[in-house]
């Protein structure tokens, strides 16, 4: 759920930087846009137009990219920017935190 809100509250920062990291992910992975496509439920021009910024992303679609492209939604953002940092440290400090609570009362 936090990784949830981190993803809208990236997506609301800068849609096209997201995006560009995606698709640089996508590509150093060899990952076809149809193999996401099909992995996403959608045709590979919605998911064109998706990667592009023509058309939007839902939340669960890009968790799922995320997902099928191994990889944690903190490596889509831009590591310069300190802000982004902060909030993507904090948030893993709380999922580790949250992780181990559950794990104790298993």
């Amino acid at each position: 759920m936090i990784q949830s809100i981190f993803l809208i509250y990236l997506l609301s920062m800068n849609t096209e930087q997201i995006l560009a990291k995606l698709r640089q992910i996508r590509k150093e992975k060899g990952v076809s846009q149809e193999d996401i496509a099909e992995q996403i439920g959608v045709s590979r021009p919605t998911y064109l137009a998706m990667e592009n910024g023509k058309q939007e992303f839902s939340l669960q679609r890009l968790e799922k990219v995320v997902k099928f492209l191994n990889i944690d939604i903190y490596d889509l953002i831009d590591k310069k920017d300190e802000k982004l940092n902060q909030i993507a440290k904090a948030i893993s400090e709380i999922k580790a935190k949250i992780e181990e609570i559950e794990k104790k009362i298993s």
